[in-house]
């Protein structure tokens, strides 16, 4: 049936945020103005693979049974509300977000929105996968908001500096 989502599909789109995010922060650490951005870019240019790695590997598991919903059409409805956000707009895009930032400041804000539309998409996930999985994701959701601290953080200082 067309539209109607399987854990697949949704860990498909994990993967594809996930390549954003890397492409995302090896844009902003190409044109940083200072170390620290630079490094905590390349940080998290780092954990964006690893998640790719791990969502990856729980694709086998999910299977490609559809998604139950509560009327039909939920998901469709659901991922094209955030395919429409930021987070899916896409590699190139992400890059050309980072080469428009002005500065360091703008550059870890948009980073801090990108993580904030992640978060929300990995915790939408977490009911669809099965419940062996759902510590993995839950793991990358905590990562994903230590990422926003470490983000803020290195903005704060910056400002400071």
């Amino acid at each position: 049936m067309a539209g109607i989502f399987t854990g697949h599909d949704l860990l498909e789109l994990a993967m594809q945020v996930e390549r954003n995010g890397f492409s995302f922060y090896r844009a902003i650490e190409g044109s940083a103005k200072t170390g620290p951005v630079r490094e905590v870019c390349q940080f998290l240019a780092g954990e964006e693979e690893k998640h790719l790695a791990l969502f990856q590997g729980l694709l086998d598991s999910v299977g490609r049974r559809p998604l139950p919903e509560s009327y039909a059409g939920e998901y469709q409805a659901y991922i094209e509300a955030l395919a429409a956000s930021r987070v899916f707009v896409g590699e190139e895009a992400w890059r050309r977000l980072a080469q428009q930032a002005r500065n360091d400041t703008d550059a870890l804000n948009t980073a801090i929105l990108f993580e904030k539309d992640t978060i929300l998409f990995f915790s939408e996930m977490k009911g669809l996968l099965a419940r062996r999985d759902q510590p993995v994701l839950a793991e990358i959701v905590a990562q994903e908001k230590g990422h926003i601290r470490r983000l803020v953080e290195v903005r704060d200082r910056a400002g400071r500096g």
